[in-house]
Parts: structure tokens; C-alpha cells; sequence
């Protein structure tokens, strides 16, 4: 009798495995082939994207390359970005690669500076992930906000999370020039950064809000403008945090 009972449970079991895996593997999939394609860089392209992110008031061209514009019609993984280039093929494309990368310089680089001053313990790099997810997770929900209230309902939201992210790329530097060069050097890191990092959200941002939506263009140049001084202002204070 418990032969038959433990072959049963099994079988349940097994019912319950399968229907799991067929109402979320398919998701799952769907997902992870979304997401790689923001990872499709290369070294110059991610050159690129530090040059406009550090240094935007240089750049001349916002304006996102579509698939169509490209040799041979573009990459065809180019359809999870909505038509748009892959980021090795378009500077102006948001990718993952850099925000994740310059994330986890900035959290180590703030543990070590926590080090150097002996304030370090074990919870430090979790209360820095922690507090940088969470301020994340509301940046992209108030750009997506904003986005929408635009009409702008076409933009991904793994698009505004590579935007808002690149801010890391700032906060790494900021940690760097407090590390070798005290408050001094930091302020001055701040500074340029802050400033940097506002104008290419400000740029990026009006990219994204469509051509038709012009006639409501006084509303559309508050809302972008907001999205630019969001980005410094949150710099300011993961650095201050961290």
C-alpha cells in the first residue's frame, strides 16, 4: 500500500513539475532573450558609451540608429529594442553591460574607502546594494511615469533601467577622486559628473518622447528637464549615502 501511495505522490509531484515549467519556462525564455541583447557590445561601443556619458556636451548626434538604417537591415535580434540598432552597432543605444558593470565598481570601490577609514564590516556592501536597488527601482518607476504621461508608451522599461544606471558610471569615478583625492576632489568629481550625467538623461530623454507629441512641447521640456535634474540629484545622494 505505501508502494502505491509513494508512486502516486511521485507522479503528483512530477504533474506539478511539468505544469510549473510550461506556464514559466516560456516567460522565462522570452525574457532572457529580451535581456540579452542589451548586452550585445563591444569594445568600441562601450568606449562610446563612457565618451557621451562623461563627457555628453561633446556629442552632436542623440538621435537612435533603426535596424533598417544598417548594412544587410541590421542585426534580426534587433526586434526585442523595438526595431532600433543593437548597442555595438549604435552608440545611442542603452545596453547593460556598462550600468552593471560601473554598479559594482561604485559598491566596491565605497566598501574599500569604508575599509581604508576602518568603518568597514560585512554589512556594508549589502546596505550599499540594497540602498542603490531601491533608489533604482523608484527612478525607473518615476522616469516610466513620466514617460508615460508624455505618451512616450512605447519605451521599454529595461531601456529606462540602462538609463538610469549609467549614473553608476559617475558615482565609480566620484568614489575614485574622494578615495586619492579626499572631500576636495570629490566636490570637483561631483561637479562635472552631476552636470554630465543631467545633460545626457536631458538628451537621451527627449530622444525618446516621439516627434508627434511636439504639440505639447512646453509640458515635454518640464518633464525631460525633471528627468535631468533627477539624475544629478540622485547621484548626490547615493554618493553621500555610500
Amino acid at each position: 500500500m505505501f508502494a502505491g501511495d509513494s508512486r502516486a505522490a511521485q507522479n503528483l509531484v512530477e504533474a506539478q513539475a511539468k505544469g510549473f515549467a510550461s506556464a514559466w519556462l516560456p516567460g522565462v525564455a522570452a525574457f532572457w532573450a529580451s535581456l540579452r541583447v542589451y548586452f550585445a557590445v563591444s569594445h568600441a561601443s562601450v568606449a562610446g558609451k563612457l565618451r557621451a556619458v562623461l563627457f555628453p556636451f561633446a556629442k552632436k548626434q542623440w538621435r537612435r540608429k533603426r535596424a533598417e538604417e544598417l548594412d544587410g537591415g541590421g542585426d534580426a535580434r534587433a526586434g526585442a529594442l523595438h526595431g532600433h540598432a543593437l548597442p555595438l552597432e549604435d552608440d545611442n543605444a542603452p545596453d547593460g553591460y556598462v550600468p552593471l558593470v560601473a554598479f559594482v565598481t561604485f559598491a566596491l570601490v565605497a566598501g574599500y574607502v569604508r575599509g581604508s577609514r576602518g568603518t568597514f564590516t560585512p554589512e556594508v556592501l549589502a546596505s550599499i546594494f540594497s540602498w542603490c536597488a531601491g533608489l533604482q527601482m523608484l527612478e525607473i518607476a518615476l522616469y516610466s511615469l513620466g514617460l508615460y504621461l508624455l505618451g512616450a508608451h512605447n519605451v521599454p522599461v529595461l531601456d529606462v533601467a540602462c538609463f538610469t544606471g549609467y549614473k553608476y558610471v559617475a558615482l565609480s569615478i566620484n568614489a575614485i577622486a574622494h578615495f586619492f583625492g579626499g572631500e576636495r576632489a570629490y566636490y570637483a568629481a561631483l561637479f562635472w559628473t552631476g552636470l554630465s550625467a543631467s545633460y545626457f538623461m536631458l538628451k537621451t530623454m527627449a530622444q525618446a518622447v516621439p516627434a508627434e507629441l511636439e504639440s505639447s512641447a512646453a509640458r515635454r521640456e518640464i518633464v525631460v528637464l525633471v528627468f535631468g535634474v533627477l539624475q544629478g540629484l540622485s547621484i548626490w545622494v547615493l554618493g553621500r549615502s555610500a
